[in-house]
């Protein structure tokens, strides 16, 4: 009843600014704000994970490393908990089980993933390639969280023994994944260093965990 009162006062308000002579797309504007929401589900580009578990392994080369010793593993967990909150029927790979093993193993890369599937007891691996991990704004010295990077999900394929084990490319992203926050660099105390860089992970997660899982995005198609 709530909703069909606030639909009729918008419409009543709309309407009169027509007849005031608003433009097309100022009327656009306010139907998009004060309308009735519009959303429309945007596919999976790969569902296959439900019922089995995946391991996140994320490198970080050494110019990264250099100025950013945590970023490998940050990056790792914000994943993961992305992973963990999204896909629910879902197992993931604890990220300290995931760190331990590359820590362990400075050489990882130059493994087979299926061995480095079968170590972590893991169905999926989802393999995160960081071109690039800063805090500084791309033309200037403000402070900016900025990540950039490839991703690939391997499957892990096993023969009827469960003995032989091997992988395939189950999904790769298009293009690289990028995230930047704030999206304008222009602030430029670096008290605020940790915390764009925290935001530009949660952003970054949640761009490359959404081509697993369906969600809804609002449209503007009321007119």
């Amino acid at each position: 009843m709530r909703y069909l009162k606030y639909t009729i006062h918008a419409s009543i308000v709309l309407s009169t600014l027509v007849m005031c002579g608003c433009d097309t797309s100022t009327t656009r504007g306010l139907l998009y704000l004060f309308g009735p929401t519009v959303k429309k589900t945007v596919k999976a580009e790969y569902s296959g994970l439900e019922g089995h578990s995946v391991a996140v392994l994320v490198y970080t080369g050494p110019g990264i490393v250099c100025d950013y010793p945590k970023a490998q593993d940050e990056l790792s967990v914000a994943i993961a908990r992305e992973l963990r909150n999204r896909l629910r029927d879902v197992s993931i790979i604890p990220p300290n089980t995931v760190m331990s093993y590359q820590h362990n193993n400075p050489d990882w890369r130059e493994e087979d993933v299926a061995k480095i599937a079968r170590e972590l007891k893991t169905d999926y691996v989802l393999m995160v390639t960081v071109a690039e991990y800063t805090s500084r704004a791309l033309v200037s010295r403000a402070i900016q969280g900025r990540i950039r990077a490839d991703a690939q999900l391997h499957e892990i394929l096993q023969d009827a023994d469960g003995v032989d084990f091997s992988d395939r490319v189950a999904w790769q992203c298009e293009e690289e994944i990028e995230s930047l926050y704030p999206e304008k660099g222009e602030v430029y105390d670096r008290v605020f260093e940790t915390r764009f860089l925290y935001e530009a992970r949660r952003q970054f997660a949640d761009k490359l965990v959404k081509h697993f899982r369906n969600y809804e995005v609002r449209t503007d198609d009321q007119i």
